[in-house]
């Protein structure tokens, strides 16, 4: 920065202006290539503990026995825990809650249960001012009416525009990053009116690097387009880590369009016994000279095969393996069982999943409620 930037931005703080982007920016032009900045950032977070009072306990009947309790998360036959805490739906301001869980006592008690794993969260997207809705408990519905706290929140997060509503989120993600566990994941749902910005502001507070994917899931069905632009049927959510400690289950479906056409092409032989399979190839990519071996009189791929011979061994042993009449090749395939198909790999785009029905046993007609599946 050059004497005459300082000069200027000094005069503009004496005279009470505001300071030009260009000078903002060169002020901490040496800190970072990239820097997310918006009126009223803040790095401080709140670091209060509010004590956490008991409102309510329900117990549902459960059928299962007793079992002896090992963890706070446990619960005995009728859903109650005999220490510590499950299930626990706590109300008020969240970021008051995520203060007093990363400040209290509670964080000790969490973290010797391992810490917190997981945290999925669906912020408001760009809400109205109404916060009420319906919602139905024991059979009884009640009407949840707007309080002033909610108008009040209203105008914190949205009264600046854009700007008021990244602050709002910023701390309350700081909070979260410094809550979760080592390897500790977080799943963020927005949709497109501030996705750009919500992305910046994880990598920011979470860092770019541990940013693993955007999922985008389609949420409804084709509709009208609105005018002078395409409709919009899906929402994203973001998967972070904390770390690179975080591991992630491989989950599977056969219920896609693509599974079910996999399904239907490749499953198209039957064994002995009637039983659907697919022919595998297990033939190296590269050259594998240590794999390289003939088999029951079959010679090995130019590459060599992808299996140990031990693996073939035991893979021939078991019937998984299909060997074809000599005239047609000398490829050895393995079987893989349609009953034993666990499905395609899940992916992040999710098509497969939709909104709740307006009969449907789960929904309590909150304006922005989610599927269980999904969730």
């Amino acid at each position: 920065m050059t004497d005459q930037d300082k000069n200027k931005i000094i005069d503009l703080i004496k005279n009470g202006e505001k300071l030009p982007k260009e000078y903002i920016y060169k002020l901490f032009a040496d800190e970072e290539d990239v820097f997310l900045f918006w009126n009223g950032r803040k790095e401080d977070i709140t670091n209060i503990a509010l004590p956490f009072h008991s409102i309510e306990h329900i117990d549902e009947p459960r059928k299962e026995k007793s079992r002896e309790q090992t963890s706070m998360f446990e619960t005995d036959f009728r859903g109650r825990q005999l220490k510590g805490w499950t299930n626990k739906l706590i109300w008020g301001d969240n970021k008051l809650i995520l203060s007093s869980l990363a400040n209290g006592a509670m964080r000790e008690e969490i973290e010797k249960e391992g810490g917190l794993k997981l945290i999925y969260i669906d912020p408001p997207f760009a809400v109205g001012a109404d916060f009420g809705f319906n919602i139905e408990i024991g059979g009884e519905t009640a009407e949840k009416k707007q309080s002033i706290i909610e108008e009040i929140a209203y105008r914190d997060t949205w009264g600046k525009g854009i700007s008021s509503y990244l602050t709002m989120m910023y701390e309350r993600l700081k909070l979260m990053h410094s809550l979760l566990a080592e390897d500790g994941s977080i799943y963020v749902h927005i949709d497109w009116k501030v996705s750009a910005y919500m992305r910046l502001l994880l990598d920011d507070v979470f860092g770019k690097d541990y940013f693993r994917n955007e999922i985008i899931w389609k949420r409804k069905g084709g509709s009208a387009n609105p005018q002078n632009r395409l409709g919009v049927v899906t929402d994203s959510i973001f998967y972070y880590t904390k770390t690179d400690k975080a591991p992630l289950l491989n989950l599977y479906t056969k219920d896609s369009d693509e599974a079910q056409k996999y399904l239907a092409e490749r499953f198209n032989n039957l064994d002995e016994n009637g039983r659907r399979f697919l022919k595998s190839p297990i033939v190296s990519p590269n050259p594998r000279p240590n794999l390289t071996y003939e088999y029951n009189g079959y010679k090995p791929p130019r590459n060599g095969w992808s299996i140990s011979f031990d693996v073939m061994k035991k893979w021939d042993e078991e019937g998984k393996l299909y060997f074809p009449p000599r005239d047609q090749g000398e490829r050895i395939y393995r079987k893989i069982y349609e009953d034993e198909y666990e499905g395609q790999p899940i992916q992040n785009l999710w098509t497969d999943i939709f909104v709740i029905n307006p009969v449907a046993n789960e929904r309590l007609d909150y304006p922005t409620q989610k599927p269980e599946a999904l969730l």
